[in-house]
């Protein structure tokens, strides 16, 4: 009888962490908002980019994505993206995608900001703010570190002063 129970409580420590991953995920599946936070499932959503093709965050799955909710209108937003570009071409090389979630604005709008800008890494609207809100994002600009996995690794809310500080703050746990 001990055995077994020695045996039993092995086995629940050996699959605590896929049941947790499970739990996580299918959490994330819900459609509920999640708390934002490292350790998280990221949910999937699925959007539109400002040509009308339809973009998910699981054709990403694979890669490690670096998610950036901003608007037009949100000043620390326009400064941080020129980061956001250097960033989507300087690690491009380590599988890295930078996808900007636009929270309300119009594809015309957000197509001139890129243009204006010289914005080449994908976007994708958020008209209604749905997947902001399945998110938690309560400030502008908000980023979210996603692994390869599908696994939230680092948030942010505000903008980033400079690249060095985007990379020291997000992606250095891309190494970890």
């Amino acid at each position: 009888m001990k055995s077994f129970i020695s045996l039993a409580l092995v086995a629940l420590l050996l699959l605590l962490p896929l049941g947790e991953k499970v739990a996580r995920q299918a959490l994330a599946a819900s459609g509920k908002p999640i708390a934002l936070k490292a350790g998280v499932a990221a949910p999937d959503f699925t959007l539109k980019t400002p040509q009308g093709k339809s973009l998910s965050l699981k054709s990403f799955r694979g890669k490690p994505v670096l998610l950036n909710f901003w608007a037009t209108w949100c000043g620390p937003c326009v400064e941080e993206m020129p980061f956001f570009q250097q960033l989507a071409k300087e690690w491009a090389d380590r599988g890295l995608v930078v996808l900007g979630v636009n929270e309300g604005d119009g594809a015309s709008k957000v197509t001139g900001f890129m243009q204006r800008y010289g914005l080449t890494f994908p976007m994708v609207l958020d008209p209604d703010q749905e997947v902001s809100r399945l998110y938690s994002v309560r400030f502008m600009p908000t980023s979210v570190l996603v692994d390869k996995d599908g696994i939230i690794q680092a948030v942010s809310f505000g903008g980033f002063e400079s690249k060095e500080q985007l990379v020291a703050k997000m992606l250095s746990r891309l190494n970890k």
